[in-house]
């Protein structure tokens, strides 16, 4: 079954590796030993490449030619291997000739010495390979040239979120959700369940109910997504594990289950929570009792969404009836099918023809939205007539009787140019529902060679561009679920990770205790959970595996970008003998490990390297034998907390495209660094002992991403900054006092055009010339989405600070927008006069001479606002909301800090009041605010926090029909409180009232209806 794609698989192999035989390393080491044999190899290469494509078509219904496919698939992964240890002796040897080494002389004899190393591998490849190709004849192959996809350019990204034909079951959910807190049956947690076959959209419904607006407003204060693996499902300490450490975004080392029990009921007491149990499969009546038994320490009231293919465990789970979801009607498979086959300027009635081949197609997805959106970004934007034609009659639909693979996503492999192919399987090193970020697998491509190289592209935009083709054709989901640090991640559906698994075969491994032993000898690709216990001497055995090319452990925390470990601390799955064994390895990961001084030695061995993590471990220095890596392109030391320096060797690293030293002391970064031309990426957030940047760092001519967020002790910016004008990231741009000159200049960053995302200028304090402010020219940088601007203190001379902050206009479409100890007294026009209207958060802090806020209601899009510390603001009135009908999107508003504030008066703002949107209201540290300048309508207030404001004697807000749960939150009644009036809350099920010395009485028009649970602690005067 793994071989039913592989000829596919294979040509994109040999497409890469007829690129190596033909690469510059190569070429320059040849000698007329090695050229012959070369050109032999790749002679064998084109034979066994030709006969693919029949051999592809014939061992659907013949399976000796998926052997036949098998054994030439090994043969090929031995040939690439070969190849990289041409390529790799080759440039060890330039590197010892720049370092001045006598190897030029003694070439010939060293020469001869490797070439009888390698002769007998290249013999015996040579020899399995015509073996292979004469088979032909006996399995009736025929050798033609094959119809190689060609690449087109990536599609517009389909949104995952249209669902069609559930209107009716997530109305049904989102009521049960929002409704009664038991849903009947006396049940302190509500269990709801999704059940269907795969590919029906269980997850997709469960993430639209999870992310609804009226499910994230009603008070579940903790929402969690947990996607159950094959192994927490039938393991229910695992699982009970998996949830501790979702619920508090920490590993859990703790091995004992009743202790993890425990811990878990303490993260939940008294906590009203939605959870989502996604794609349970084993879990049996005694398991799924023990792990209730834990979340009943919650709310009463916390409810539980379960999705299982499974009716029996649906059955077994609920406390209610669940919800099957049946197969898609025909005409909602074609709403869905139109909006992934045709893009936003195309119209499916403009093309009758395609049409009606289209809703062919799609009745033989049998109602399946995986098929369909599968097969609608097929042939995504295609318009000629007998593509689509070939989809519908295609072979591949007769399958579906002989194998697991749904057809529909079989196809749409099928189609993938070649360079996709291998992109695609290799994703299977990551295990199902595993949550992964760009960044992740376009450094795991890069290691493997897997991106053709383009000329006017880095090599991380072509990755970029292949994941938003794979995305397109629905091979990759966006992750909805969970918020990523504002980066794109994806994960694979289980039908599709499938494929994936089918197509690489028995090359590529999950570790885990069904592994035999002839299947650990034969991967080339070993991946595992990092929180797993290796201990068995059976695994001894995957070290007899000398052609293994990765070992890579994964987080049991999915997405998480440190990710990457072998075994457990206290337990390392590979020593230092075991690894010298392993000199294919390209892919290595040892983070978060108490790694010895012998165990990095031994990786000097592994020339092949080019992937080394190493990050979050107790490393001081690197060996100097780490610097020997040639090879290495990717090098993670992010929170080694004692390192503190690197060698000037480092530069000897000429591959290296992505150097990570985020959170680690390190002081100085070496010059020698600069010399790494091939340097792409550089972080150093956290670093908060670095002082300067390298002066020459201007060398590093493909540097695109330079993060230097929170690098706290940055004196300045290099003069040579502002010449690097490919720089697409720069995180901060530290201002240097003027006395010292080889700061550079701010007007230097005029020059810097193609700086996208985050952009902080910091100490502005130090600017000497208003002109150097305006010759940056920030409103022209188009591509900067948040602008921080920072001064170290509040300047002294307000004229001058209203001034600069002037010239630093933002461009129009910035969307966060945060100012830091602001000296101006006024606010300049742009801030005030509504030309930002894309900004959803603002935050304005220690603006202390502003003696009123800025004008901030008229705009559109405004979510977020943050004011803290203006200590001369007395009054906010109508200058405050300006518009008719002000801050219509505000959803979270904050107050810290105005110890003069005394009044608050409103426009009038019409039907909805002046925050018809505002969910969450926090007043901290406003001692003088009077109670009566409250808002009394809040239609949608979720939470309120009011501390340190001691003149709040009457606390009343009326009308706020949506207001739910809590209130206030955790007891955080003002202790000035005299009186509370609530009534109008007739949502609200919980009252807190905590540390009220004041408060003499409750309301007298009583308390509301709804409220199920009233607790009063610490109240003397309370009657």
């Amino acid at each position: 079954m793994a071989e039913l794609v592989a000829g596919a698989f294979l040509s994109a192999t040999f497409l890469a590796l007829f690129d190596k035989l033909a690469s510059l390393e190569v070429v320059d080491f040849k000698g007329n030993k090695l050229n012959d044999v070369l050109f032999k190899l790749k002679i064998k290469l084109l034979s066994a490449d030709t006969l693919v494509n029949d051999a592809e078509e014939k061992q659907i219904r013949n399976p000796i030619v998926k052997q036949w496919l098998h054994v030439l698939k090994e043969a090929t992964y031995d040939s690439e291997d070969l190849m990289h240890k041409f390529n790799t002796e080759a440039l060890q040897c330039k590197m010892e000739v720049e370092h001045g080494s006598q190897v030029k002389n003694l070439f010939s004899a060293w020469f001869d010495g490797f070439y009888k190393e390698v002769e007998p591998k290249i013999k015996e490849i040579l020899d399995r390979l015509e073996y292979i190709v004469k088979e032909k004849d006996n399995l009736g192959l025929k050798g033609a040239v094959g119809k190689r996809s060609s690449p087109r350019s990536p599609p517009p990204l389909v949104e995952d979120s249209d669902v069609y034909g559930r209107d009716a079951t997530n109305e049904a959910i989102v009521k049960l959700l929002v409704s009664a807190d038991d849903l009947g049956g006396g049940n302190k947690i509500s269990v709801i369940p999704i059940t269907g076959m795969g590919g029906i959209g269980k997850t997709t419904l469960a993430q639209l109910v999870f992310n609804d607006s009226r499910v994230k407003n009603h008070g579940l204060g903790v929402r969690e997504w947990i996607t159950v693996s094959d192994d927490d499902d039938s393991d229910v300490f695992a699982l009970t594990k998996r949830i501790l450490e979702t619920v508090t975004s920490n590993t859990c080392s703790v091995n004992d289950p009743y202790q993890v029990q425990v811990r878990l009921k303490e993260a939940l007491e008294n906590k009203k929570f939605l959870f989502v149990l996604d794609d349970v499969w084993k879990l049996n009546n005694d398991g799924w009792s023990s792990v209730m038994s834990t979340f009943k320490s919650g709310a009463y009231g916390s409810k539980i969404i379960v999705t299982t293919r499974n009716k029996s465990i649906a059955s077994m789970m609920g406390t209610v009836p669940y919800h099957y979801l049946q197969t898609l009607s025909e005409e909602d498979c074609w709403k869905l099918f139109e909006k992934h086959a045709f893009s936003s300027n195309m119209e499916s009635s403009a093309h009758p023809y395609l049409e009606e081949i289209g809703r062919a197609i799609i009745k033989k997805c049998k109602g399946l939205p995986l098929a369909v959106k599968s097969l609608g970004g097929l042939l995504r934007s295609e318009l000629n007539r007998e593509e689509w034609e070939n989809v519908l009659n295609s072979d591949i639909w007769e399958l579906e009787e002989k194998v697991d693979i749904l057809p529909a996503v079989l196809l749409s492999y099928h189609s993938l140019p070649l360079h996709l192919k291998r992109c695609f399987s290799y994703c299977t090193i990551f295990p199902k529902d595993y949550i992964f970020s760009k960044q992740q697998l376009v450094l795991l491509w890069i290691s493997e060679d897997l991106l053709q190289p383009h000329r006017k592209k880095s090599l991380e935009e072509v990755g970029e561009e292949y994941i938003n083709e794979l995305l397109s054709r629905s091979l990759f989901q966006q992750n909805g679920r969970i918020e990523y640090h504002d980066k794109r991640s994806f994960v694979m559906h289980d039908l599709v990770h499938d494929l994936a698994k089918f197509v690489v075969g028995d090359f590529f491994l999950w570790l885990d205790e069904n592994n035999t032993c002839a299947s650990l000898r034969k991967a080339r690709y070993v991946s595992y959970m990092r929180r797993d216990w290796y201990g068995s001497k059976k695994y001894e055995v995957l070290f007899e595996n000398k052609t293994l090319r990765m070992l890579l452990g994964v987080s049991p925390i999915s997405g998480n970008d440190q990710c990457f470990c072998v075994g457990k601390s206290d337990q390392l799955l590979v020593s230092r003998e075991l690894l010298q064994r392993m000199e294919c390895l390209r892919v290595i990961s040892l983070s978060g490990l108490g790694i010895t001084g012998t165990l990095l030695e031994s990786i000097s061995n592994l020339k092949l390297l080019r992937y080394l993590d190493l990050s979050n471990t107790a490393l001081k220095e690197l060996p100097a034998s780490i610097y020997t890596l040639y090879n290495l392109q990717t090098l993670l030391l992010g929170g080694c907390r004692h390192l503190t320096q690197l060698a000037d060797s480092i530069g000897n690293l000429k591959h290296l495209r992505y150097l990570d030293l985020s959170e680690s002391p390190i002081e100085e970064i070496p010059d020698a660094l600069c010399s790494l031309f091939n340097l792409h990426t550089i972080l150093l957030f956290w670093c908060e002992k670095l002082k300067r940047l390298p002066s020459n760092i201007a060398l590093l001519i493909n540097l695109r991403h330079l993060d230097i967020r929170w690098c706290l002790a940055l004196e300045g910016m290099p003069q040579q900054i502002g010449d690097m004008r490919e720089l697409r990231t720069l995180t901060d741009f530290v201002v240097g006092k003027s006395k010292d000159h080889d700061w550079c200049n701010i007007r230097k960053l005029g020059q810097l055009q193609n700086i996208h995302g985050h952009l902080c200028i910091s100490k502005l304090e130090n600017v000497i010339d208003i002109e150097d402010v305006l010759e940056a020219n920030l409103k022209e940088k188009k591509h900067i989405t948040v602008l921080n601007l920072k001064w170290e203190s509040e300047a002294g001379d307000s004229q001058r600070g209203r001034e600069l902050l002037e010239g630093l206009q933002p461009p129009k479409n910035i969307e966060k927008l945060y100012i830091y100890y602001y000296g101006g007294t006024k606010f300049p026009n742009w801030v005030v006069d509504g030309s930002l209207s894309q900004l959803v958060r603002v935050r304005l802090h220690g603006c202390e001479s502003c003696p009123e806020l800025p004008t901030l209601g008229h705009l559109p899009n405004l979510k977020y606002l943050y004011i803290r510390r203006f200590g001369l603001v007395e009054r906010i009135g109508d200058e405050f909301c300006s518009a008719r009908n002000p801050f219509r999107c505000l959803e979270r508003l904050t107050f810290f800090d105005l110890p003069n504030w005394k009044e608050w008066s409103f426009v009038d703002a019409g039907e909805g009041g002046v925050f018809p949107r505002l969910q969450y209201l926090t007043l901290r540290g406003c001692p003088k605010l009077n109670g009566g300048c409250l808002p009394d309508y809040l239609p949608s207030l979720v939470k309120l926090v009011i501390v340190g404001c001691e003149q709040l004697t009457t606390l009343g807000i009326h009308q706020s029909q949506d207001m739910v749960d809590s209130f206030p939150e955790e007891g955080l009644l003002p202790t000035s409180s005299r009186t509370l009036d609530i009534c109008h809350l007739t949502n609200l099920k919980s009252l807190y009232i905590l540390k009220s010395p004041r408060l003499q009485c409750l309301p007298e028009r009583g308390l509301p209806t709804s409220l199920s649970h009233l607790e009063i602690l610490y109240c003397p005067l309370l009657n």
